[in-house]
């Protein structure tokens, strides 16, 4: 029995951990990598799809040439500002452009141009899109993600006992009350820092992260609920939460988050 739940919260820190970094690597706020060919060469460049509200965004690329102009061209998301343009100034061996911050929950969307000689290159391909957020205090963010870790290490360990058809009932308590804590407590407090607002999703609003943390709490409280009336379909319960909730953990974090309405503010 020892052994076999060694192995269990082996395998569950373990899906927990992949499914961290897939949510990671596909969400709308991970730099966006690439190269752009000019002239005889290749520029490798990161940039960024989400920054503080409380500087401006320093957009950097590597100077290969002397002679390469470069440019970013930005404006607010979806207004119809007409597209801005800077140019990117040559320090050291870098090339510098500075993106005015936005307030919490203000998108831009950029693009960028390299001239060198008579050729000229944007991209990417489409203007990325990056997000504003407030700085939140670290006493309030890390209870957070470390709760939220911990409740999605237990939801894994809890379907699997049940799956195995073995005592799951401590397991799928613990689970209810990280995800308490972390998404309903910290949750809140994380996002009014970051956006404004306390809570976003249903019945206000269709930040995802807000609504898959409601879902999870809805199954999960089910699932303590029929453990606790010790249900003979308790266990289905649990291996269901696990499932729905490890599904919805892979969903990109912060798809259709909060975004900043710019037709209220006064124009520019």
């Amino acid at each position: 029995m020892r052994q076999y739940t060694w192995k269990s919260w082996t395998l569950a820190i373990l899906i927990t951990l992949l499914s961290i970094v897939y949510q990671r690597m596909t969400g709308p706020t991970y730099p966006m990598r690439g190269k752009v060919q000019i002239g005889d060469q290749a520029i490798s460049y990161k940039l960024l799809r989400s920054h503080s509200t409380s500087a401006d965004y320093l957009l950097t690329l590597p100077r290969i040439h002397s002679d390469v102009q470069a440019k970013v061209l930005w404006r607010r998301y979806r207004t119809n500002d007409p597209w801005a343009s800077i140019p990117l100034v040559a320090q050291q061996d870098q090339l510098v452009a500075a993106l005015p911050k936005q307030p919490s929950a203000g998108k831009l969307e950029y693009y960028l141009e390299m001239q060198l000689d008579q050729q000229t290159v944007s991209f990417p391909k489409h203007p990325i899109i990056i997000r504003f957020k407030g700085d939140v205090p670290f006493y309030f963010l890390i209870p957070h993600i470390l709760l939220m870790f911990l409740g999605m290490i237990f939801s894994n360990q809890a379907g699997i006992l049940a799956f195995c058809k073995l005592p799951s009932f401590k397991i799928t308590l613990h689970t209810w009350i990280y995800l308490l804590l972390g998404g309903l407590l910290f949750g809140p407090i994380v996002q009014y820092y970051a956006f404004g607002v306390f809570w976003s999703g249903f019945p206000y609003g269709h930040d995802l992260t807000d609504n898959k943390t409601m879902i999870a709490m809805i199954f999960w409280t089910i699932a303590l609920c029929m453990e606790i009336k010790k249900s003979p379909k308790a266990r289905y319960w649990v291996i269901t939460a696990a499932v729905v909730s490890l599904l919805i953990y892979c969903i990109p974090h912060s798809l259709f988050g909060s975004e900043l309405d710019y037709s209220k503010l006064p124009k520019p």
